[in-house]
C-alpha cells in the first residue's frame, strides 16, 4: 500500500434508509454526516487512477439514494397536503351541516 492509498468509503445506505424508514431522522443524518466525513478525509488528494471507477460507482450510489430520499420527500409532502385538503373539506362539511337550514 502506497503512502497515499486510500480507502473509499462505503456508504452506509442500508443503515440510512432503516432510519429513515423508522423514522428516525437524527440518526439518518448523522449516518450521512459520518459518510461525507469519511469521504472527506478519505478524498485529500486526488485519487490515483486505477481508483476513478470505483470513486465513481460511489457517487452513483450516491446520486442513487438521494434520489431515493428525494422521491420519499416529495411523496410525503404529497400526502401531507392531501390530507390537509381532506381537513378543510371535512372541517367545511361539518360547519355547514351543523347550521340550521335556511329554507
Amino acid at each position: 500500500m502506497s503512502k497515499h492509498a486510500m480507502v473509499l468509503p462505503v456508504l452506509p445506505a442500508a443503515d440510512i434508509r432503516g432510519a429513515v424508514a423508522a423514522g428516525d431522522w437524527t440518526r439518518a443524518s448523522a449516518l450521512v454526516a459520518g459518510h461525507d466525513a469519511q469521504v472527506r478525509a478519505a478524498f485529500v488528494d486526488p485519487p490515483p487512477a486505477e481508483s476513478l471507477a470505483a470513486w465513481r460507482d460511489l457517487l452513483v450510489e450516491q446520486q442513487q439514494l438521494m434520489l431515493e430520499l428525494q422521491r420519499q420527500r416529495d411523496a410525503a409532502g404529497e400526502a401531507l397536503a392531501r390530507l390537509q385538503r381532506e381537513r378543510r373539506a371535512a372541517h367545511l362539511y361539518l360547519s355547514q351541516s351543523q347550521r340550521p337550514d335556511e329554507e
